[in-house]
């Protein structure tokens, strides 16, 4: 994982923070092929809370299995900033959020500078979704973490408003 702002840098240190034991204890690493194997006990773990990490050494590529409390937890960490500019003489507010990669929108009150940037950003998260392969070029490493947290909390307007104002807890 990759060292954001606020953030703990992997998911040992998470696992450390959150069960207050060495990630050796909480962490299985098994290959594809045990794996496939032995899916329902790879789950079975990633419910305990054990970290699951399935390695395929021949592309050289890691996936995690854990379980959602540990991500929601994890999510939790991570914080969003919206900022608000008064252009006194345009008479409008301007939002940003700069973990999405300084998102920006305007309006004429705080509420509909900040209405304005939720469509924005519900309609960048279903394009996300949608053209995955595309639009990961587009943002950050770190935009993309926090696109897939605001996807994984529900892109309802409301949800995803109050994700923002509340600094990033569900």
């Amino acid at each position: 994982m990759i060292e954001a702002k606020g953030m703990i840098k992997n998911m040992n240190d998470f696992i450390k923070v959150k069960y207050n034991k060495a990630p050796v204890e909480n962490t299985i690493v098994m290959s594809v092929a045990n794996a496939r194997q032995n899916f329902t006990n790879a789950l079975d773990n990633a419910w305990s809370g054990k970290e699951v990490i399935i390695e395929n050494r021949r592309i050289n590529q890691k996936a995690v299995l854990v379980d959602m409390a540990t991500l929601n937890g994890f999510f939790n960490l991570m914080k969003f900033s919206i900022h608000f500019e008064q252009d006194e003489k345009l008479n409008v507010y301007t939002v940003s959020v700069s973990e999405l990669d300084d998102y920006y929108a305007e309006g004429e009150t705080k509420d509909s500078a900040l209405d304005t940037l939720v469509d924005l950003i519900i309609e960048e998260c279903n394009g996300y979704i949608k053209h995955y392969d595309e639009a990961k070029l587009f943002f950050s490493a770190e935009a993309q973490l926090y696109i897939k947290k605001l996807i994984h909390g529900g892109l309802d307007k409301n949800q995803v408003k109050e994700t923002l104002k509340n600094g990033g807890n569900f």
